[in-house]
């Protein structure tokens, strides 16, 4: 799934995640503790997602489409500029939301 094709709920659950693995780690991390961070209702997170598994399967396809994305603008062929831009995309900021404020690193 890329960026374009998530819905906001999915997006949601991105930063959900992002911010529970910033504050708990892999090993503390839980349907659970990304459902306190996710700012809808549990059961929501189990209408996208069968299991924690799941998640993080989306996760990481979701780290790679804003990895791939720091190289699809326009001066891209510019070194300088395309460092810039993948510093930027993959920035851990980029994901920090209200609801993930909390848990930035």
């Amino acid at each position: 799934m890329h960026a374009g094709d998530r819905s906001e709920t999915e997006e949601e659950v991105m930063e959900a995640t992002y911010a529970a693995l910033a504050e708990h780690g892999y090993a503390g991390l839980t349907v659970q503790t990304i459902a306190d961070a996710f700012p809808k209702s549990k059961s929501l997170l189990y209408y996208h997602y069968d299991d924690k598994e799941a998640i993080l399967r989306d996760f990481i396809d979701y780290l790679v489409d804003a990895f791939r994305a720091a190289f699809e603008f326009e001066g891209a062929d510019d070194p300088r500029r395309r460092s810039n831009g993948c510093s930027t995309a993959c920035s851990p900021a980029r994901w920090t939301t209200s609801s993930a404020t909390s848990a930035s690193p």
